[in-house]
């Protein structure tokens, strides 16, 4: 057996709460949706061999750039991939999304496989991915560029996903391929340069090779910097864990490595723990969180959430759960240092900001973005 693979202080450690450790050149966080689809798509223009696509959703109606006119006249997400790979000769681009549940069905894009398939050169590959148990998705966000840069974290390239930080209640580039205006949303996405980057297209690679059979190579490695111009890197030189969840399927094992770093940072905290979350539903999570907070010298605890979760179904079920819990935790709060918060802005009126993204932050010492909500379907 393989020796795991720490990190300097013990807190990751491959095989135990994360699959693997890389080191990423450059790390840039990007906040919401209008800052992520400005930097993918300057990362794709950039792409000489490999583009993969991993979502829980994929719409290629949507509209990336809505500031100004694209110089190539494609607005459209299925426009602009036409007109990259058109260009790029040596080119492919491969999109695996989720084999979604009918529940679903009404709310997502139909026959995309076939607009892209039929309508796009054969370069560009489009699958659904439905190699996992009954009643189980896949929810990973992640795109990868020629294996030098990669994008991770709770943004699908989907509808309704684009806004900018100021989460106007209104906003007249805020609408859905349909022309219909949905409320503000907050989410994350994370950008990595350098091996970390080709580790997550390994990552990629491996699931297509699952849900279709076929294994894909990876590109070449030549003197090509996808990075987007104009993005600054916020990290340099740092070491990066990928963390997986994945159910029993088949012959393969249950993978729980977001729980178990969402546990293991949780009880290594020294001065505080800051969350957001679309949902907080995880009986493990919050058992640690309660742990932390009858400590007479533990962490500040700060979850910030939305104000109901959407639609009556979530919010009678998942809604319920995290409302029971809170209330848990305020009860073994002995020494106050819980705060639960959910954003607002002005002339909102009934709406409320969708907080979507999965982001943790731990003593300024260790930072966490990814497509994993705090609910126990996201932990196995």
């Amino acid at each position: 057996m393989a020796e795991k693979k720490c990190d300097h202080n013990q807190l990751l450690c491959e095989g135990k709460n994360c699959w693997r450790i890389a080191q990423a050149d450059r790390v840039a966080f990007l906040i919401d949706g209008a800052s992520y689809f400005a930097a993918f798509r300057s990362a794709v223009e950039g792409a000489k061999r490999s583009v993969l696509i991993v979502g829980w959703d994929f719409d290629s109606r949507i509209t990336l750039q809505h500031d100004e006119k694209p110089l190539d006249g494609a607005e459209q997400l299925q426009d602009f991939l036409k007109a990259v790979i058109s260009r790029r000769k040596d080119l492919h681009i491969n999109i695996l999304v989720w084999d979604f549940a009918v529940i679903y069905a009404l709310d997502r894009e139909l026959f995309p496989v076939i607009k892209l398939d039929w309508r796009l050169p054969r370069r560009l590959h489009f699958r659904f991915d439905g190699n996992h148990p009954v009643g189980a998705s896949h929810h990973q966000k992640i795109v990868v560029v020629d294996d030098s840069v990669a994008f991770v974290g709770g943004i699908d390239l989907s509808k309704s996903r684009w806004d900018t930080p100021d989460h106007r209640a209104k906003n007249s580039r805020r609408l859905d391929p349909l022309g219909r205006s949905y409320p503000p949303r907050h989410d994350v996405q994370m950008a990595v340069a350098g091996p970390a980057a080709a580790a997550l297209g390994d990552l990629v690679r491996e699931r297509w090779h699952r849900a279709t059979g076929h294994r894909l190579k990876p590109p070449e490695r030549k003197d090509n910097d996808p990075w987007p111009s104009d993005l600054s890197a916020d990290l340099e030189n740092v070491r990066v864990a990928i963390v997986r969840t994945e159910s029993a399927h088949e012959e393969r094992q249950e993978i729980r490595e977001v729980e178990n770093l969402y546990a293991d940072a949780i009880a290594a905290a020294r001065r505080y723990i800051y969350i957001e979350n679309q949902y907080f539903t995880s009986e493990k999570i919050a058992d640690a969180i309660a742990a932390r907070l009858e400590e007479k010298d533990g962490p500040e605890v700060v979850l910030v959430l939305p104000r109901q979760c959407p639609g009556w179904l979530e919010e009678s079920t998942m809604g319920a759960l995290r409302s029971r819990l809170l209330k848990r935790l305020r009860e073994q709060d002995r020494h106050e240092r819980l705060r639960a918060y959910y954003p607002i802005v002005p002339e909102l009126e009934e709406k409320h900001i969708i907080v979507h993204a999965k982001l943790m932050v731990v003593d300024d010492r260790l930072v966490r973005v990814g497509s994993a909500n705090l609910s126990n379907r996201s932990m196995g």
